[in-house]
């Protein structure tokens, strides 16, 4: 067998039959080795290819390179299957799952990445060595993940998401808003074509008709009402109990609306935050912003209000003054919410990325720059530990602190709008711009952090050995 040129790694296909070679050349060969002879030529990559590996049954090549790449390759043809793109260094190794369905790469930016084998789509984003990662590769059950990195540590991953895949209700265009009633089980759905809707059990239970595209809804069971914002430039105030709606006079069209302690505040086009008593409707004042405004939210006690502009700033207001103005993103601010104790926010950008702030000071504490695309939303979870974002066809998952996993969700047919966790749980709940509304279940998501610490202190118990 000829490679013609430094041979990085091979691989065996599982019946001994095959026989994979890595190149210095940024090639890749098949070859069939009774009789010995080239079976393909995989041409593609523009670096050195640091690792090819065999699928369990022999259907797929997976390849990695310097060139920050992975390819997915069907065997029997020698044509490229799926490219594994996202990666900022030399991919180091490429490994499949014992089932084939996904592949985990190791690289230099200090991360690995999980791929839906197949489609090349990233499910995770592993994130928390401090040097290269120099290998990754799956356990046997394929449900964890091993790493072992140059800064000396060997870390296990194990993200715990479960799909329910259950799509619990479908809108007739795309869905611009999830949440949920504290405590009551209630949640509220809203979509573009000017309906909102109440949900309890999985049933619908209740529709409100805007008249108009509905661009955000919020609901209060303190206040037994919900309130819808339509880009018609009117907000919609609905009693729980029926009867007539209310009716709130923004003046341009609006995109965002919040409800807490007895104030909604609706935010608009013109740049404009106005806040409102309910049930009465009275104005109580604005506050004035440079662009247009795209989200507003109340903290827990409705003490403070912050809001996401246009301009690529949010804002934290208390009585009308800016108190803190956080500065970091370099596109729009799409997406602003405060942690449940008030303590912190959450923003997410056109920029592609998330950031966390603290809501006491200003002060920026972390990025979260995996997503490839526009994030539409972003929010803390009830205790405080996860964000979960809408992104551009996936919604992710992140921990607060400590090591950064990030885990992608499946099941939507395009970009999502909306993800939320429902109160006091770690269930999610995700909208799109294809008008479903689908839950997810984090089982693992108080587990992760215990099983890091586990993994460190054996592998400090077996140095110490």
């Amino acid at each position: 067998i000829d490679q013609r040129g430094v041979i990085a790694t091979v691989d065996f296909s599982r019946n001994g039959r095959l026989l994979a070679t890595a190149g210095a050349d940024g090639t890749a060969r098949i070859w069939r080795l009774d009789p010995p002879s080239l079976l393909h030529e995989l041409r593609r990559h523009t670096g050195r290819v640091t690792d090819v590996a065999f699928s369990p049954h022999r259907v797929l090549l997976a390849t990695a390179s310097n060139d920050a790449t992975g390819l997915v390759w069907n065997v029997a043809r020698g044509t490229l299957r799926s490219n594994l793109l996202g990666h900022r260094g030399y991919v180091n190794s490429a490994r499949f799952s014992s089932d084939g369905d996904f592949v985990i790469t190791a690289s230099r930016d200090s991360t690995a990445r999980v791929w839906t084998a197949k489609s090349g789509i990233a499910e995770s984003v592993l994130a928390g060595h401090r040097g290269a990662v120099v290998r990754a590769t799956f356990a046997p059950d394929g449900t964890r993940a091993l790493t072992w990195s140059d800064d000396g540590t060997v870390r296990l991953w194990d993200p715990g998401i479960r799909p329910e895949l259950r799509e619990i209700g479908r809108h007739g265009g795309a869905v611009t808003s999830v949440s949920f009633e504290a405590g009551a089980g209630t949640m509220l759905t809203a979509g573009l074509e000017g309906v909102a809707r109440l949900w309890r059990g999985g049933r619908v239970v209740r529709t409100f008709s805007h008249g108009a595209p509905i661009v955000d809804a919020a609901i209060s069971g303190e206040h037994r009402l919900v309130v819808t914002a339509g880009s018609d430039g009117v907000a919609r105030i609905w009693p729980l109990a029926g009867g007539e709606s209310g009716v709130l006079r923004h003046g341009s069209p609006l995109t965002a609306v919040a409800l807490r302690s007895g104030r909604v505040a609706t935010a608009g086009r013109d740049g404009l935050v106005r806040v409102w008593s309910v049930p009465e409707g009275e104005s109580l004042g604005s506050l004035k912003h440079p662009a247009p405004v795209l989200d507003v939210a109340f903290d827990s006690t409705g003490g403070r209000i912050a809001t996401a502009g246009a301009d690529g700033i949010g804002r934290v207001w208390v009585d009308g003054r800016i108190v803190h103005q956080l500065d970091g993103h370099t596109d729009d601010v799409t997406s602003i919410a405060f942690g449940p104790n008030g303590g912190l926010l959450v923003t997410a950008s056109r920029d592609h990325s998330v950031r966390l702030w603290s809501a006491e000071t200003g002060a920026a504490l972390r990025i979260f720059g995996f997503h490839f695309a526009i994030v539409n939303e972003a929010a803390i979870s009830s205790d405080g530990r996860w964000i979960v974002t809408a992104g551009p066809s996936r919604s992710g998952l992140w921990p607060v602190r400590g090591a950064r996993s990030a885990v992608f969700l499946r099941g939507h047919e395009g970009p999502l709008q909306s993800a939320t966790f429902a109160p006091g749980s770690h269930r999610i709940v995700t909208g799109g711009v294809d008008g479903t509304v689908r839950t997810y279940t984090c089982e693992e998501c108080g587990r992760i952090p215990a099983l890091l610490r586990l993994a460190e202190q054996r592998l400090n118990q077996a140095r110490e050995r």
